[in-house]
């Protein structure tokens, strides 16, 4: 698997949700909402919100960086 794709991958449970980049407006929603589930998402939906919404990762691997020594 390369770094690019690394980001969204499934977890092994009995219902495989899927890892996936978050915007901080959704992370924000669901803390104001008191809602985790809110940041739950299945292997069809993260392919969906891609589509929809890009690699909220890609920026990432773009940016420059200094960091501390």
């Amino acid at each position: 698997m390369s770094f690019s794709t690394a980001r969204y991958s499934l977890r092994a449970r009995p219902r495989p949700t899927a890892s996936t980049p978050l915007t901080w407006s959704e992370v924000e929603a669901a803390v104001d909402h008191a809602d985790p589930a809110a940041l739950t998402f299945e292997a069809g939906t993260v392919v969906d919100r891609v589509e929809r919404l890009g690699d909220l990762f890609a920026r990432v691997l773009e940016v420059q960086q200094t960091l501390p020594a």
